[in-house]
């Protein structure tokens, strides 16, 4: 099991025309700002689900939007990234004898023979995956005019 969830989205083909339209580089850029905008309930719904001991899981989740190498399909991955989380003085939010949340946060997730289970990533993508896609085109739409306007002005 790799762990991605994955989404077919149907409907968009006046989208992905006006997307390959603006060209490789301003075509990703355009999708990645619109999945940041679209995942970003995602992420607030793992936050508020994630059991809180320290905070420093809770604090270490970001959002993340990975765009492609150059050569072959243009894919935008969007997950949350967990790494060290600091306070605002810049120290770690850990309690004592706490492990780092980017070495425990699938303890969490799927719990462990001595711990439950406290799933908040998949639950979070769950409750929002029908608000993710419907905000997706809404951002991807504004995203590729701004981009058009841009280059319109450009020239």
């Amino acid at each position: 099991m790799s762990g991605l969830v994955g989404f077919k989205l149907s409907g968009m083909e006046d989208l992905q025309s006006q997307l390959l339209e603006l060209g490789a580089e301003t075509g990703v850029k355009a999708l990645a700002a619109a999945a940041r905008k679209a995942f970003a309930p995602v992420l607030a719904a793992a936050q508020s689900m994630v059991p809180a001991y320290s905070g420093a899981l809770r604090a270490s989740l970001k959002l993340a939007v990975k765009k492609p190498k150059s050569g072959g399909d243009t894919v935008v991955m969007v997950g949350l990234r967990i790494s060290g989380a600091k306070d605002s003085a810049g120290g770690a939010l850990l309690g004592k004898d706490e492990l780092p949340p980017e070495r425990r946060w699938h303890f969490v997730e799927f719990g462990t023979a001595k711990m439950a289970a406290h799933p908040f990533l998949r639950p979070a993508l769950d409750q929002n995956a029908g608000a993710v896609l419907d905000s997706l085109k809404v951002e991807l739409q504004k995203s590729i005019a701004k981009a058009l306007k841009k280059r319109g002005a450009g020239k």
